[in-house]
């Protein structure tokens, strides 16, 4: 109301001064004269209290709970920072977490006086954020990101997804989605939605991990309440996966049981709202390579190829990044997710690429578009048809626009190769739309 009533005001001002002389100017700050020409000018009638402040400055209260010893910040948005244009960084506030992972912050920060709420983040070293909103009571917001018992909140957060619910009815999709296949099925690309999300609770992201041979691993959590008897009711999601032994795999009745490959395409809402699901699925595709560690590391063939120090190297790279969790022996034709990593590997060393990048480019499956950017872009394009000859432009277009990584050690680089490599020799694309338009 008073951003509304501060515009008014300034009109009323300026279509005074108009008609004022030099000799008048002073008499504008004289509050009862500025009130009475306004009333005449607009017929706006000024409270004799009216506060002309446009700004005040609130205390921020926030606390963390997350990965210990970690940098991150705590950033305040005049807006919601994933879809509105005009807004502003209000505030910007590092933190570092002590050995428990926990971390806290008490800071003052000025902001336009008609706002009611402001959004909130916490943005790790990665860029990574996740957004909250915080209204504003007696000149002060209060927020917790993580474990925290001096706050209870009922809803999901990213932290909790995929849930109980959606892993178990992700089975019947998992199975929908290979039921038109044969089991020589490698590889499949997935696209996974934001809002899609939020209404799934995570089913599409557990669709990957049944198709990974990976399952989600829930702890305690009190970040949905506690019950009469002061036990957390909410379940919170670890960033490590389980490993499913390959007879334990869903698949259709007579598939043998084999690790698909799995191709994510998300968008830049997903990226931001959602990165623990990202980081999930990056360690499940990480894992899915440990399973057949022993196996490539004792292909002697292999080994002793052109390329096979090098591929050591980059193996171990990877290996190092989930602390050599779920190494095995799977043999390379029941882990697709293994035989597209060396395959990828060898290719990016021919190009070039060090060991170590040449790896990650490998083990990575998630895109979507540049970091702290919306949109493929593609639509647009599309209708400006005199911009471009061919289809093939478009693709291209497509590919620099989307070809950016998101992984756990390369958050946001852009490598359109990559996402090229990634999209080959694919079996299947499968997405969600729940939309009046579409579906």
């Amino acid at each position: 109301m008073k951003k509304t009533f501060f515009k008014s005001i300034l009109c009323a001002s300026l279509f005074v001064g108009a008609f004022t002389s030099c000799n008048e100017v002073e008499d504008l700050y004289n509050p009862e004269l500025a009130r009475e020409r306004a009333k005449q000018a607009l017929g706006l009638d000024i409270a004799p209290d009216q506060d002309w402040n446009m700004t005040s400055v609130v205390t921020a209260n926030i606390t963390l709970n997350e990965d210990a010893l970690s940098d991150y910040s705590f950033r305040i948005y005049s807006g919601n920072p994933t879809n509105d244009a005009n807004t502003v960084v209000l505030a910007n506030y590092p933190v570092k977490t002590d050995a428990q992972g926990k971390a806290s912050a008490s800071f003052k920060f000025e902001m336009p006086s008609y706002l009611e709420y402001v959004y909130v983040a916490r943005v790790d070293n990665h860029g990574r954020r996740m957004i909250s909103i915080a209204n504003i009571k007696s000149g002060a917001i209060n927020k917790a990101f993580g474990e925290s018992n001096s706050v209870t909140t009922k809803t999901i957060t990213d932290y909790e997804l995929p849930t109980m619910d959606a892993w178990d009815y992700a089975k019947n999709l998992a199975l929908l989605t290979l039921a038109d296949l044969d089991d020589d099925t490698e590889k499949i690309i997935m696209g996974i939605w934001c809002v899609e999300t939020a209404r799934d609770d995570g089913a599409l992201v557990s669709v990957v991990l049944y198709l990974l041979g990976m399952k989600p691993v829930w702890t305690d959590s009190s970040s949905a309440g506690y019950d009469d008897e002061g036990n957390p009711t909410g379940k919170k999601v670890s960033a490590m996966p389980e490993v499913i032994k390959l007879d334990d795999l869903t698949r259709p009745d007579g598939w043998a049981k084999k690790r698909i490959d799995v191709t994510v395409i998300t968008s830049g809402l997903f990226r931001d709202l959602y990165s623990s699901q990202s980081i999930l699925m990056d360690n499940a595709y990480r894992v899915a390579l440990a399973r057949s560690y022993l196996t490539i590391t004792k292909d002697a063939t292999l080994m002793n190829s052109a390329y096979g120090k090098q591929l050591r190297e980059a193996l171990e790279g990877v290996m190092q990044s989930i602390n050599y969790y779920g190494i095995y022996n799977e043999p390379l034709d029941s882990n697709y997710v293994a035989q597209h990593w060396i395959e990828d590997t060898l290719f990016y060393l021919s190009q070039g690429y060090n060991a170590t990048y040449a790896g990650e480019c490998a083990i990575t499956r998630i895109f979507a578009p540049p970091n702290g950017d919306y949109g493929a872009g593609i639509s647009k394009l599309v209708s400006m048809s005199w911009t471009w000859n061919d289809t093939s432009e478009l693709a291209d277009f497509y590919l620099g626009r989307m070809g950016n990584m998101y992984s756990k050690n390369y958050w946001g680089d852009t490598n359109p190769l990559v996402f090229l490599r990634a999209l080959s020799n694919s079996d299947t694309i499968v997405a969600s739309r729940n939309t009046n338009q579409y579906g």
